[in-house]
């Protein structure tokens, strides 16, 4: 009787030991799935602010080539689409390097930040569409009017 006893014994011990190894082989795959999904938000979300920036840069430099092949040439408004054109590509390059530092520390940095400087730069990134279509921008005392196209 006792030996019967202590194979039952046995055996519950085993299937506790079965059973918990399956339990920590699925919270481990639960843990690698939460991964995955974090993984994919943020690199859908850092697809999407470097998307922008060079989105913005495409827009300047067609401007730009725009500028060169029409008639009324403006060396100071090809200056000027050029200039942002390269102030966009700098800022996807600082996406790229914060993604990077984020990564390596774990960490993101965090900055304050004016209001009116959020709003400046979101205009400065419709700015280029509104310009093609020949809409005006106004914000607070500050307007920028784009030339109507013919």
């Amino acid at each position: 009787m006792l030996s019967l006893t202590g194979l039952a014994v046995g055996g519950v011990v085993m299937e506790r030991q079965r059973t918990e190894y399956q339990l920590r082989l699925q919270q481990e795959a639960q843990a690698r799935l939460a991964r995955i999904g974090s993984i994919n938000v943020l690199s859908a979300a850092v697809a999407h602010e470097i998307n922008q920036p060079l989105a913005a840069a495409s827009t300047y430099t067609r401007l730009l080539m725009e500028n060169l092949e029409g008639r009324d040439f403006s060396a100071t408004q090809a200056r000027e689409a050029a200039v942002k054109a390269n102030e966009q590509v700098q800022r996807a390059a600082a996406v790229v390097n914060d993604f990077r530092d984020l990564i390596q520390t774990g960490q993101r940095r965090r900055q304050r930040i004016a209001v009116d400087h959020l709003v400046d730069r979101a205009l400065e990134l419709v700015r280029p569409e509104f310009c093609n279509a020949g809409l005006t921008i106004h914000a607070r005392d500050r307007a920028w009017i784009a030339p109507r196209r013919g």
